[in-house]
């Protein structure tokens, strides 16, 4: 029995192929699929703006942080959105003045 939501770490499935380590053969099975795969793996060229990803996923990602007009994160301060959440956070920091970062 594999307890789940109660704190108690399951058993990782490893990769034979490289050091990931996943929770579930589903995880492992999508890792396999998008990491080891020639047609994940293939490079992809963006059909907007011509720049090459080196896999579908990164290609994906392109394209949804480069070319969606999708902005799900409203700041309701102002009338500002943004695409990306680290974006969000940054701007929402100029109304409070919370500092982000530290030196260290």
């Amino acid at each position: 029995m594999r307890l789940i939501h109660v704190g108690v770490p399951g058993k990782l499935i490893k990769c034979d192929l490289c050091d990931t380590a996943v929770k579930t053969k589903y995880g492992l099975a999508r890792h396999m699929k998008t990491m080891h795969t020639e047609e994940y793996q293939t490079p992809q060229t963006c059909t907007i703006c011509s720049k090459v990803s080196p896999s579908l996923q990164a290609h994906r990602e392109h394209i949804k942080y480069m070319h969606s007009l999708q902005r799900k994160h409203e700041c309701k301060l102002c009338d500002k959105a943004f695409k990306r959440i680290t974006d969000f956070k940054e701007h929402m920091a100029t109304h409070t003045g919370e500092a982000l970062y530290t030196c260290s």
